[in-house]
């Protein structure tokens, strides 16, 4: 076990069931310059040791200890003198015997510090979805004022005949600025799912434990509701106190069915949760729903289970609004009506 522990990159901390230095790996001497004579047979917790912070060495490892968790997972900064700080996350898993009982701890430190490159690409990301999104609000305003013209040419069609050449050419470049707005959401949708994309391989090179990201979710434009497995909500962004009419205070840490949603209909929820307890995937297109302002919208719903290959994690849906989408493209079928008519 030592040679495997020694030959990899990553530093691995062993200690005693009392907390006591059992191993110190060749990578962990090169990270905290100290060598196994100056750490083995004394306390970790007395070490000082830069990232690894007093409540995992307590409290965390004391759970792993106990039985009462498998693994524990804490985030730490590490300064160095050289650069900048190294961003460290540490497991802490019990170390058993070939008799399968518990012999300790084993501590496994990773270098996230190549995250911050993830965190910028997102960023990215946020800044062109909200370009396009000024760039639709631009298209509606275009589209009313367009509406606006074509209410005027109808009322002056009954009294000049001479106008009507005039009010299709108008039409007829509303249209083509309708086209080329149409053309430039496309492509940015093709943009953003590429990013996505990206995202989401990145997401799986860094382990899922990034996946539920705070800093991450809280700042998309679509709802995210994170369940556990048994259904109980861990994560309640921003986006969906905006859009279901609930604040995280009230949902993280309820049972999602036995919640009162405004924008989620008892059928809706029933549904949701058969889908997810037999590890189904859900989408629904132009869902129905009640805006916080009282008015009617509609929206994309998307269900996934979150599954390794020994067990559920949980499940993440995934709730957009597409309002204004879909009030787009209905008056741009109207205006193509017309224009038949």
């Amino acid at each position: 076990m030592r040679n495997l522990l020694d030959s990899h990159p990553c530093p691995h901390i062993a200690t005693d069931s009392e907390g006591t230095v059992t191993l110190w790996s060749r990578a962990a001497a090169r990270m905290w310059n100290r060598t196994e004579g100056e750490v083995l047979g004394k306390r970790l917790a007395s070490l000082g040791l830069p990232g690894l912070s007093g409540d995992l060495l307590v409290e965390q490892s004391q759970r792993v200890r106990s039985s009462a968790s498998d693994r524990e997972v804490s985030d730490g900064m590490m300064e160095v003198s050289s650069g900048e700080p190294i961003a460290l996350r540490i497991q802490v898993v019990p170390l058993r015997e070939s008799a399968g009982g518990r012999q300790g701890l084993l501590y496994i430190i990773h270098d996230v510090t190549h995250l911050r490159g993830v965190e910028q690409n997102l960023r990215a990301a946020q800044e062109e979805l909200q370009a396009m999104q000024l760039r639709m609000q631009s298209s509606t305003e275009e589209l009313r004022a367009s509406n606006e013209e074509l209410e005027t040419t109808n009322e002056e069609l009954q009294s000049a005949n001479e106008e009507l050449q005039t009010t299709n050419e108008e039409l007829q470049s509303t249209n083509e600025e309708l086209e080329t707005t149409n053309e430039e959401l496309q492509s940015a949708n093709s943009e953003l799912d590429a990013t996505n994309r990206e995202l989401a391989h990145r997401t799986l090179e860094m382990d899922a434990l990034t996946f539920c990201q705070r800093t991450i979710i809280r700042t998309l434009s679509a709802a995210v509701l994170v369940l556990d497995g048994d259904g109980r909500i861990t994560t309640w962004n921003l986006a969906a106190e905006r859009l279901l009419g609930l604040t995280e205070r009230e949902t993280v840490g309820q049972l999602l069915w036995s919640l009162h949603v405004p924008a989620l209909k008892r059928a809706l929820l029933l549904k949701l949760r058969r889908h997810l307890q037999e590890k189904r995937s859900l989408r629904l297109e132009s869902v129905p729903y009640q805006l916080p302002h009282g008015g009617k919208g509609s929206a994309t719903l998307v269900a996934t289970p979150l599954i390794t290959d020994t067990h559920v994690l949980g499940s993440i849906i995934l709730f957009e609004d597409t309002t204004r989408t879909t009030a787009l493209l209905e008056e741009n079928r109207q205006l193509q009506e017309k224009l038949k008519g």
